[in-house]
């Protein structure tokens, strides 16, 4: 009797299960359709991936590190309460989320976490919770994009992680983009990519082409000042220096709209990531920092003799679309 009862039941829990469970995606949990068809961590699910980032970091961080004073207030004032409270209701429930995840920090240190309306007029809700993290754990390994806004003074949504790379030549290969030769970074080097596309011509991004296209620009490096990395990186823009060596020499760059004729006053750039390391004073934590960028190759003078440099007269004809830090192999936590 019990063996035909368990044969009964069998195949009745496989119907039960097929017809009013299922399993989350993201946690495997059992969901049960009759009960709301949605999992008890659904919330967590619909973070953003930045705001999960910024979650696992601070917990990472909040293990060993008692420092939380800028943004926690120890006593805060019921003006201070209600602004947040109406701010924080007015979020999207991915963003509360982030927010109780912050105040329940605060509590732990022993004060509250509070939005005000600066930081909702002057910053979306991803870079105010990035800029807790820059400036409540600053040790936090520079060469994160967090880090890096913390030393350039720069915002996540400045970055795009798309263009992050970790550059694998033992030596540095020698490559070819709009039809000029460049040599890739060494397998010393790391990129973090800047959000370059759709911001130029119309949206094109042509420029960015790596096949040899014809509106494909050619790439170069810049070494400057943190203050001047941070002023490039955030205005996009460079500026023509009073240096100009090679001011008089021809342009030996045969697809220039100025060939043959001096190169003028302009920015300077080289052709390899070891000649602009020369000229950098940027470092992070003993790491060096160089720009990445894309030359326009018809305004782009190659000085006769010094075939490594690059010169460009007007700043249009120049982008930078990447930081470029040097470091080791023990040391890549841009994708951690």
């Amino acid at each position: 009797m019990g063996i035909v009862v368990s044969v009964i039941l069998i195949p009745v829990g496989w119907i039960f299960s097929y017809l009013f469970e299922r399993r989350c995606s993201e946690c495997n949990q059992i969901i049960f359709h009759c009960v709301g068809n949605r999992c008890r961590n659904n919330d967590a699910h619909r973070l953003t991936p930045q705001q999960k980032d910024l979650i696992r970091e601070v917990k990472r961080k909040t293990a060993d590190n008692p420092r939380v004073t800028n943004i926690i207030q120890p006593r805060p004032s019921q003006t201070q309460k209600r602004q947040h409270t109406t701010i924080k209701n007015s979020l999207s429930p991915q963003q509360k989320l982030a927010v109780e995840f912050f105040e329940k920090i605060a509590q732990l240190k022993g004060g509250e976490f509070l939005l005000s309306n600066n930081d909702q007029r002057d910053l979306s809700l991803d870079d105010f919770f990035a800029g807790f993290i820059a400036k409540e754990f600053p040790e936090t390994d520079k060469i994160s994009k967090y880090g890096m806004c913390y030393v350039l003074s720069l915002k996540p949504s400045d970055f795009d992680d798309a263009g992050n790379f970790q550059f694998t030549s033992k030596e540095g290969e020698l490559y070819k983009r709009g039809g000029l030769d460049y040599f890739q970074p060494s397998s010393d080097w790391v990129r973090l990519g800047l959000r370059v596309r759709g911001r130029y011509d119309s949206g094109n991004d042509d420029w960015l082409r790596m096949d040899g296209h014809p509106g494909e620009w050619a790439v170069g490096f810049h070494g400057s000042t943190i203050e001047g990395t941070s002023s490039i990186c955030d205005s996009r823009n460079f500026r023509v220096g009073p240096r100009n060596m090679f001011e008089s020499d021809s342009d030996t760059n045969k697809l220039s709209d100025q060939y043959g004729q001096p190169c003028g006053k302009g920015i300077y750039f080289a052709s390899s990531i070891q000649i602009a390391e020369g000229y950098s004073k940027a470092s992070v934590d003993d790491k060096q920092v160089v720009m990445q960028v894309r030359l326009d190759p018809r305004k782009t003078r190659i000085p006769a003799g010094k075939h490594d440099y690059r010169i460009i007269n007007t700043p249009e004809h120049a982008r930078v679309y990447g930081i470029c830090v040097k470091t080791s192999n023990n040391n890549r936590a841009m994708y951690e």
